[in-house]
C-alpha cells in the first residue's frame, strides 16, 4: 500500500521513541523508494550505527545544534536580560519555543519602534501561551 503512493513522503518526528521492532519495516519502505525523514535526538544515529548500519547508510544526516541561552543573550543585546530569563522560565527549557517567542518580541518591538525588548513586552507574549 505504501509503495503504491506517489508524490508523498513519510516524516517521523521523535524517531528515538520508535519501537525497535519497526526499523526493519522502515528499511523495506526506504528500499522501496519511499522518501522518509526522521527527526530525533543524536541517540537515533547511535542506535542505528550499532543495530542497523544498513539503514543508517541509506540516510543523509543533518545535525542541528542546540540553542544555548547564553549564546542567545550575547547575540541579541536588544532583549533585556530579565525578559530573556522570564521567557526561558515560561517555556520550561523548550528552546524552539524560546527562540520563537524572542523573535516575535523583537518583531513587535520594531513595529512599536522600541530600541529593545523589555520585560513588559515579553509578558504580552508570555501571557498568550497556553498552560503547559
Amino acid at each position: 500500500m505504501i509503495c503504491a503512493l506517489s508524490n508523498y513522503f513519510i516524516i517521523i518526528d521523535e524517531a528515538s521513541d520508535l519501537d525497535t521492532r519497526v526499523w526493519p519495516y522502515l528499511k523495506r519502505i526506504i528500499d522501496a523508494g519511499v522518501p522518509v525523514v526522521f527527526a530525533g535526538l543524536p541517540k537515533v544515529r547511535t542506535y542505528l550505527s550499532r543495530n542497523h548500519p544498513d539503514i543508517l547508510s541509506r540516510l543523509k544526516t543533518l545535525i542541528l545544534y542546540p540553542i544555548v541561552v547564553e549564546d542567545f543573550i550575547s547575540e541579541y543585546k536588544d532583549i533585556q536580560q530579565e525578559a530573556v530569563e522570564q521567557i526561558y522560565m515560561t517555556v520550561k527549557g523548550d528552546m524552539r519555543k524560546f527562540q520563537e517567542i524572542c523573535t516575535d518580541c523583537r518583531d513587535r518591538a520594531k513595529e512599536l519602534k522600541y530600541q529593545f525588548v523589555d520585560i513588559n513586552l515579553a509578558l504580552e507574549f508570555i501571557s498568550d501561551l497556553p498552560p503547559q
